[in-house]
């Protein structure tokens, strides 16, 4: 049954239409796609204004970076800044192992 289904539909494509039924068939496509066009350029809109929205954001984005490249010490600074934190670091756990006693009057 569905094999005749098919034949009969196949049949269907292949016949010939008349200029009349094409110039209906065209005008149906036009209007299909002149319906569409309005959803189409809302959509546009949306995804230029989305584009927009995320640009702005890596600019923000990339100004923060700069003002931190730009305020940040430099390197040997970093270094300098690492070696006295361990310093005071060691230090502290130097203090911390020495045995501690009550202070008397």
């Amino acid at each position: 049954m569905n094999e005749e289904q098919n034949a009969q539909n196949f049949e269907a494509e292949e016949r010939e239409f008349t200029p009349q039924e094409l110039e209906k068939m065209r005008k149906e496509t036009v209007a299909y796609y002149k319906n569409k066009i309005s959803v189409l350029q809302v959509q546009a809109e949306h995804e230029e204004l989305l584009a927009r929205i995320a640009e702005a954001q890596l600019k923000q984005v990339a100004a923060v970076i700069r003002r931190a490249q730009l305020t940040a010490p430099p390197e040997e600074e970093l270094e300098n800044m690492k070696e006295q934190a361990e310093a005071s670091k060691e230090a502290f756990t130097e203090e911390a192992r020495q045995p501690r006693s009550l202070k008397k009057d």
